[in-house]
């Protein structure tokens, strides 16, 4: 059984010219695989859904990190794991260059994988 929730943040309405809804510039996702109900431990899934693109060792939280292909309109993608909790970031638009992405990607994972209460 899983349990996950999303937040996406878009540029307002008036700054976004010609669309009927902005894209998000920002998402965090956190999903928290829990043991019992499925083969193997939360932790073990959570593991195996974080993927295996390119290992990312400098973000100082979390048990494991991998960077995967960014989606349309993303800029970069990082996927950290710690325990059984798994934490999304994907960053992209002019308000996320590829020079800033990956230092400001790591830094939002890091602030939300703190949010969760252990």
């Amino acid at each position: 059984m899983k349990s996950s929730v999303t937040c996406h943040w878009v540029a307002a309405f008036d700054v976004v010219a010609g669309e009927d809804e902005p894209k998000p510039h920002a998402s965090v996702s956190w999903s928290l695989e829990r043991s019992g109900r499925l083969a193997g431990s939360g932790t073990s899934r959570t593991r195996l859904n974080l993927g295996s693109g390119r290992p990312e060792t400098g973000v100082g939280a979390g048990d494991g990190a991998y960077w995967s292909t960014p989606g349309t309109a993303e800029t970069c993608a990082l996927g950290v794991s710690d325990g059984n909790l798994l934490v999304r970031v994907a960053l992209g638009g002019p308000q996320h260059p590829a020079e800033t992405c990956e230092t400001e990607a790591k830094e939002v994972a890091r602030a939300a994988l703190a949010a969760v209460p252990r």
